[in-house]
């Protein structure tokens, strides 16, 4: 089981990873949130990568946590959504789908519209091509 020790009501310090994170604090719905998943996790070495972007990018509030602490949404189910829509994408029996797109079928699934915290605009930023530019070429 990830084990998350707090250091201070500031700092959380991720054993597991390395990592400190920090937090305002960590409320009971946030820990309820990662440990529902956390424990989902330990069901198949498969969700560890779902977990971790869950608990790192998802679990960043009282809103958030209620998202993924939902009953009728579990990571199991998560993954196996994703397995399937990334098997409709497969020629033969081959598919590659970049992280980012599986990350967005993360969010739809548990009903985020974007990543907590960020803009919408920045992650849609990045993909924008101005062919005004090649007007007067």
């Amino acid at each position: 089981m990830r084990q998350i020790q707090k250091i201070s009501t500031i700092i959380l310090y991720d054993i597991e990873r390395n990592v400190k994170k920090e937090v305002c604090e960590m409320s009971e719905l946030i820990k309820k949130a990662i440990e529902k998943i956390d424990k989902e996790m330990e069901t198949s070495p498969s969700y560890k990568p779902f977990a971790q972007y869950i608990i790192d990018e998802l679990i960043v509030d009282d809103a958030s946590a209620e998202k993924i602490l939902n009953e009728k949404k579990t990571l199991t189910v998560c993954y196996k959504e994703i397995e399937s829509k990334a098997r409709s994408r497969a020629v033969g029996n081959c598919a590659f789908v970049e992280p980012e797109t599986v990350y967005e079928w993360i969010r739809q699934y548990f009903g985020f519209s974007s990543v907590p915290g960020k803009p919408v605009s920045t992650q849609a930023e990045s993909n924008i091509v101005n062919f005004d530019i090649f007007a007067g070429v």
